[in-house]
């Protein structure tokens, strides 16, 4: 039974994050746009969208068994983020900017470790911290920060103000 709100996405025109499934295909369809498909696997699937295919898109749709994985040039307005995944949660939709010393776009004299230290407030959670409504973890090599999002909200503009409160947070400079 679709949701009032799931019901008023699709009068709306294509806007929908659907995954479908049977015995020879599945594939992903974004806003009426069919996705590439990355992985398949028991666990469910991963494909691969633009940032824009995401522009009128909420989590509403948004199947348990889907992961989004976006490259974005521009770091999705952080310099320093070229990689995100998303994923639903169940209650929420999960995004992930990922950064790694191995990404091309990234300054090898970047120090993931003296980053998150110089962020005021973190509180120690499990093995990353927490701050400003967002959790850090990293690696020497690599640094995740999560920002979990409501089923409704919209999932570009959420990306957006997630990649501001980044920039805040690390002190980064648009280039």
């Amino acid at each position: 039974m679709l949701s009032l709100l799931g019901i008023f996405n699709q009068l709306k025109g294509n806007t929908m994050i659907r995954y479908f499934e049977d015995e020879k295909e599945c594939y992903v369809d974004i806003s009426g746009k069919r996705a590439e498909i990355r992985q398949v696997s028991r666990a469910g699937i991963i494909a691969e969208c633009q940032l824009n295919d995401l522009r009128d898109e909420t989590g509403v749709s948004f199947s348990e068994n889907l992961k989004l994985h976006i490259e974005n040039e521009d770091g999705f307005g952080t310099n320093l983020f070229y990689t995100m995944l998303l994923f639903n949660l169940g209650t929420e939709i999960c995004l992930v900017f990922l950064s790694n010393l191995d990404d091309d776009h990234v300054d090898d004299a970047t120090d993931y470790a003296q980053m998150v230290e110089s962020i005021p407030g973190k509180k120690f959670k499990d093995d990353g911290f927490r701050s400003s409504g967002l959790s850090i973890s990293y690696t020497s090599n690599e640094l995740a920060v999560v920002k979990e999002i409501s089923l409704t909200k919209n999932i570009y503009d959420s990306i957006r103000e997630t990649a501001q409160k980044i920039n805040k947070l690390f002190g980064l400079k648009i280039k």
